[in-house]
């Protein structure tokens, strides 16, 4: 079983926990099934306002670099060498990765996304890396926050 953190863009605001809700975006997986089979300005849109209504699942990672009980973003080079932050869009998205046991947050798309746009050791992120990955540059992010 996973470990849950609920955090806000500032603090992690609560502990670990048990009994985890499901996380499913079920309108972010439909915008997605869409935006594949029929690629439309339209269904671009819908796509990034189902991605700022969505709360993720961002896998975390111990900073062995430093001392203590720090945690960090788990992050990928993609194939251009970008340092991307991994998040998925649900439990299932998580458990495809391999990385369900460890411990995970959940951010809703406002918080993740300002904090990913202000780390200037990342890139960007990635979603749903295991399948039908979804690059999201910080250019990207800009474009997607325009669509609330």
């Amino acid at each position: 079983m996973r470990k849950l953190l609920f955090v806000s863009a500032f603090a992690f605001c609560g502990a670990c926990i048990a009994g985890n809700p499901a996380v499913t975006n079920q309108g972010l997986a439909a915008a997605i099934a869409n935006i594949g089979s029929s690629p439309s300005i339209e269904a671009r849109d819908d796509l990034y306002r189902e991605l700022n209504r969505a709360t993720y699942l961002v896998p975390l990672a111990r900073d062995t670099a430093n001392e203590g009980a720090r945690f960090v973003p788990v992050v990928i080079k993609s194939p251009k060498g970008e340092r991307l932050q991994v998040i998925f869009s649900g439990d299932q998205e998580l458990a495809d990765s391999g990385l369900e046991n460890g411990t995970v947050v959940q951010m809703h798309a406002s918080e993740l996304w300002k904090l990913i746009k202000e780390n200037d050791s990342i890139d960007g992120a990635v979603l749903n890396p295991a399948k039908n990955a979804i690059p999201l540059s910080k250019a990207r992010i800009d474009q997607i926050l325009k669509h609330r």
